[in-house]
Parts: C-alpha cells; sequence; structure tokens
C-alpha cells in the first residue's frame, strides 16, 4: 500500500519540481558572486516553483477524486503528498549552487535518524501504514523547513508575480522533459517484465537493481557535487580550468568504477545471498549485467550533466535520452519473453552504452583528455590481483560473510 501510494505521488513531485532543480544550479552558479542579480533570478526561479507545486495539487487532487482505484489510498497519499510543497520551499538547489555538502550532509544525517527512532516508536503493526508514512516523509519535511529558515543566510526568498517567461520557459522545460523520459525508461524494464514475465521475475530483477541503484548513488555523487563549479567556470568561460576540472574528476571516475565493476562481478553470488537469500540467487547474472551498466551510466551522467547542461546543450541531451528510451523499451518487448530479468539487464546497458558514446562524441573536445587512458591502464592493472585474491580466497574459506 506505501509503495503504490509513493509512487502515485512521486510523478507529482517530478511534476512539481519540472526542470527546476538542474536548471537554477547551472544558471545560478554563474551568479552566486553577485548577490543582487542572484536574488532576481532566484526569486523568479522560486515563483515558477510554486506556481508548479500549485498545479501539481491540483491534478493529484482531482486524480484521486475522479479515479474510483485510488479512494482506499487517500490518506497515505495526501500525507506523502506534503513532500511536494516542501520540497519545494527547501530550495534545496540554493545550497548546491553554493557547495555547502557539509550541511545538505549533516541536515540529512540527523533528519533521517529522527525518521528511523519515529519509526521505531510509531509502527507497531501492519494497520500502522499512516505512521509509517509519517515517519518517512519527516526526514524530507524536517530537511525542506530546515532549508527554508537557513536560506536567508545566502539570500532573501521572494514571491515575483512578474516573471520573465521567455528567458527561463524553454531551457525548464527540456529538462523536464528529459527527467520524465529518463523516469519512464527507468521505470519500462520493471513494468515490461511484469506484463511479460510476472511477479517473481520482478522479485528477482528488483535485488540486482537495488545493488545497482546504490553504487550508482554513490560513484554519482563525485559527478554531482562537480555540476555547480563547472557551471561556474563555463559562465565565466573560464574554459581552460573547466577542461582541467573536467579532466580531474573524469580520472578519479574511473579509477574507482572498474574495481568496483569488477568487485560486483566477483562477489555476485555473495551479495545476492546476504542481501535475499538463497531463494533469490538466479539474481547474480542480471547483477553482472547492471554492473557493467556502471560504466555507461555514470560515465553518461558525467559528460551530459557535468559537461553539456554547463555548456547549454540541454537539447542534445533531450534527444539522445529520447532515443535510448525508445530504443531499450521495444529491446525489452522482444527480449524479455526469451531472457525475462537478464534481458532487462541487457538492455539497460545497450540504453546506457548508447547515451554514454554519443554525449561523449558530442562533448569531448571540451575536457583536457592528457592521461585519461594511462588512468584507465592503471586501473585495469589494478584489478588483476583481485581476480587472484578472490580465486584463493574461495579455496580457502567457504563463509560468504568470510569470503566477502
Amino acid at each position: 500500500m506505501f509503495n503504490f501510494a509513493n509512487s502515485v505521488v512521486s510523478y507529482f513531485v517530478l511534476l512539481a519540481g519540472l526542470g527546476i532543480n538542474t536548471y537554477a544550479i547551472r544558471e545560478g552558479s554563474h551568479l552566486r558572486e553577485d548577490r543582487g542579480k542572484l536574488e532576481k533570478f532566484l526569486a523568479e526561479v522560486f515563483s515558477i516553483n510554486i506556481l508548479s507545486t500549485m498545479v501539481a495539487y491540483v491534478l493529484m487532487i482531482a486524480i484521486i477524486m475522479t479515479a474510483p482505484q485510488l479512494r482506499s489510498y487517500t490518506t497515505l497519499i495526501l500525507i506523502l503528498s506534503s513532500q511536494i510543497a516542501f520540497k519545494t520551499i527547501g530550495v534545496e538547489w540554493l545550497y548546491t549552487i553554493y557547495e555547502e555538502y557539509a550541511y545538505i550532509t549533516i541536515r540529512t544525517i540527523i533528519f533521517q535518524f529522527i525518521s528511523l527512532i519515529l519509526m521505531f516508536l510509531l509502527v507497531r503493526k501492519p494497520s500502522d501504514v499512516a505512521m509509517y508514512a509519517i515517519a518517512t516523509v519527516m526526514a524530507t519535511v524536517g530537511s525542506n523547513l530546515l532549508n527554508f529558515v537557513h536560506a536567508k543566510k545566502y539570500c532573501r526568498l521572494s514571491v515575483k508575480w512578474k516573471i520573465n517567461w521567455k528567458k527561463h520557459f524553454k531551457s525548464i522545460m527540456i529538462l523536464f522533459a528529459t527527467a520524465v523520459t529518463v523516469t519512464v525508461y527507468v521505470s519500462s524494464d520493471t513494468t515490461i517484465l511484469g506484463l511479460i514475465c510476472g511477479d517473481y521475475e520482478i522479485g528477482i530483477y528488483t535485488v540486482s537493481v537495488k545493488v545497482y541503484t546504490v553504487l550508482k548513488t554513490v560513484f554519482s555523487s563525485a559527478i554531482v557535487v562537480a555540476i555547480p563549479r563547472m557551471a561556474k567556470l563555463a559562465g565565466e568561460n573560464s574554459m581552460l580550468e573547466f577542461a582541467k576540472l573536467g579532466n580531474y574528476i573524469y580520472k578519479t571516475f574511473i579509477s574507482f568504477i572498474f574495481p568496483a565493476i569488477l568487485g560486483v562481478i566477483i562477489l555476485r553470488e555473495q551479495i545476492v545471498l546476504i542481501l535475499s537469500g538463497p531463494d533469490y540467487i538466479t539474481a547474480q547474472s542480471s547483477l553482472a549485467l547492471l554492473s557493467v551498466a556502471l560504466f555507461f551510466c555514470l560515465g553518461a551522467g558525467f559528460w551530459s550533466q557535468a559537461v553539456m547542461i554547463p555548456l547549454n546543450m540541454e537539447n542534445r541531451v533531450f534527444g539522445i535520452t529520447v532515443v535510448s528510451a525508445v530504443v531499450n523499451i521495444v529491446l525489452n518487448f522482444f527480449t524479455v519473453s526469451i531472457w525475462q530479468e537478464n534481458a532487462a539487464a541487457l538492455t539497460t546497458v545497450i540504453a546506457e552504452c548508447l547515451v554514454f558514446i554519443y554525449c561523449w562524441y558530442q562533448s569531448r573536445g571540451q575536457i583536457d583528455m592528457q592521461g585519461v587512458f594511462k588512468t584507465i591502464l592503471k586501473s585495469f592493472l589494478g584489478c588483476l590481483p583481485m581476480v587472484a585474491i578472490a580465486y584463493f580466497v574461495r579455496l580457502i574459506f567457504s563463509n560468504i560473510i568470510i569470503v566477502t
């Protein structure tokens, strides 16, 4: 019940957000040294965000009232919908513009811990699902409420009725359309797998996706934190520094991603057994495939989010995202009935590879590639002992925790 209600609300969170987060970070990073211009820009973006939030709420209430299937979920949907309003007033993008990652981290940990305590205190039986929802959203509500109070340190947030729509609308809508496309094609694997195969295959695939998502989140942090700095340098036309910083980030990413991929492939059986148990052991093949997708997914994330979008190339990012989404969905329909969850994983690899190759080709001239291939070679050579160590460890030990 909770997951279904949350999935419904997630679409309205996406609608309320439009493409404002990425757009505000890119454009605001150019202006952060000029508080007057920044406040004017943020007031317009914040006002657009409030309008989109109001539209999201109107549509959500209309759908709840007209869809009988949602009636029994009304309470849960309304509780979870508090995320929509508080994400808007939380202006998370303001803290990313100023690269306040220490504040973001400490605040997040504190409110997640409060949410966890509430879960233990309030949730006792299955009928406490509403309490579970309240405890869950507390982390989002608390974090964003603190954000709103703390925002005055950087600028004065205000609402403007006179907005320069011509200046903002096109970029915001392209970034929004890209976000929608990504959401659709990320979800399509599971949806098509469920339609063609069933719950068992979804259960197996979900184990692999969970591990893939955690690793993607961890490694993408190196790229995410660089976006405002890259945008600032691009806005100042400091292309030499832009190229050097891009080179440093990309080499750092490569240094870690190959050992991570190989580590998951080597330990795929142990990972599945520890996380989900022997009933899910067939998930190890789809997990190995998704680990390969990590390189293409994160590489595409670097070239698109850290290079192309700061350089105002969002049209091209949107175009290749649509193409990869169509390819992913079509391939899923043709292959899922044959290879089940492995097909879903393989189509993800192919789709991410398409985006990676296109984005790299379009923006390769903007980044200093000196030393990149040497870093790739060193990373590969560093991976070789991992295979030997894993082989000998398995000969000596049988306990999966010790092996891991």
